[in-house]
């Protein structure tokens, strides 16, 4: 028996835009119609077929009774989120709306789900490094008024 091949997601080219491809994609739509422990089962499955899925690792993350698991299932999210959306930023600029792509979504999730934890956890430093990422890449979104309620309890 052969070692197995582990494929990893990566950036396609459709025609409304840059999405990510993840070899993991079907059980990724099963995941998302699924409710409960079989949602869990099947992100688990996904990240078996694609370590870095970023949808599985959010429902993970999501369902983590212990904020260490929740950053750890997170900060792959995000650094998986930007190896695969860095490229398409430098390539598109200023002119990039991170919310009009749809594949883009999970990742933006992905960063706002961090500082949440890292607030939750203390780590402020942290947390607004999250908030402002996200305020940087997508302004219209609701990132600016994370960042507020993070530095609110600071003197």
């Amino acid at each position: 028996m052969g070692a197995r091949v582990i494929r990893t997601a990566k950036m396609a080219m459709g025609l409304c835009g840059p999405y990510v491809e993840s070899p993991a994609d079907e059980v990724v739509e099963e995941m998302e119609d699924a409710e409960g422990l079989v949602a869990v089962r099947l992100a688990e499955e996904a990240i078996g077929l694609d370590p870095g899925c970023i949808p599985a690792r959010l429902l993970l993350a999501e369902v983590a009774t212990d904020v260490g698991d929740r950053i750890e299932h997170l900060d792959i999210a995000v650094s998986v989120g930007e190896r695969l959306w860095g490229p398409v930023a430098d390539k598109l600029g200023d002119q990039m709306a991170w919310s009009d792509y749809v594949g883009a979504r999970p990742y933006l999730r992905a960063i706002e789900a961090l500082g949440e934890a890292y607030a939750e956890c203390g780590e402020l430093d942290s947390a607004l490094d999250c908030f402002e990422i996200l305020a940087r890449l997508e302004p219209r979104r609701a990132a600016r008024e994370h960042l507020e309620r993070t530095l609110a309890p600071l003197p």
